[in-house]
């Protein structure tokens, strides 16, 4: 009897194993199919999207914390810029009066300090977007699977710097 290592058995017949998701058997060899290969490598660029998507999220979240308290922040910083618009002058906007009372603040620091908060999110949520959306292409641009795999993994550590970089803190709640 002879033995020969790393032979698979496929519908009876033994065999060596397949070297890829990308290779048929020709009923004498495996050969590399083109096509297939195509078609497994648009498959992982979409997974590898998908985790580009899963990441930006993951990145928002961090950022925006209480997604329910977004409304409350957009309207705090509109209030803050009609009254800045205004030159600080007139009736102190609700979101305005509450943060300069809660702070002990003029009115005139608190929109200060609501309109820089709503600069850096701002600024922060470009970011996650042009990262995300250059990520993708670069990912779907990509000519084979280590490319893909390497744009990926470069855009999701890009995202995640992003937000260490705002100085968030996805553990605190607010």
């Amino acid at each position: 009897m002879k033995i020969v290592p790393d032979l698979h058995s496929y519908d009876g017949e033994l065999r060596l194993p397949r070297p890829s998701a990308a290779h048929i058997w020709n009923g004498e060899e495996w050969l590399f199919d083109t096509e297939t290969a195509q078609r497994l490598l648009e498959f992982n660029k979409g997974k590898l999207c998908e985790r580009i998507d899963t990441s930006a999220d993951d990145a928002r979240q961090a950022l925006v914390r209480n997604p329910l308290h977004l409304a409350e922040y957009e309207r705090a910083a509109n209030e803050a810029e009609a009254f800045k618009s205004v030159d600080y002058t007139g009736t102190v906007p609700a979101s305005v009066k509450s943060w300069a009372d809660a702070k002990g603040w003029s009115a005139r620091a608190a929109a200060d300090d609501i309109l820089a908060e709503a600069t850096r999110w701002n600024v922060a949520l470009y970011s996650i977007r042009d990262r995300r959306l250059k990520g993708k292409e670069a990912v779907r641009a990509a000519s084979n699977e280590v490319a893909a795999q390497a744009a990926a993994d470069a855009t999701i550590a890009d995202l995640q710097h992003i937000i260490a970089k705002t100085g968030y803190d996805p553990e605190v709640q607010v």
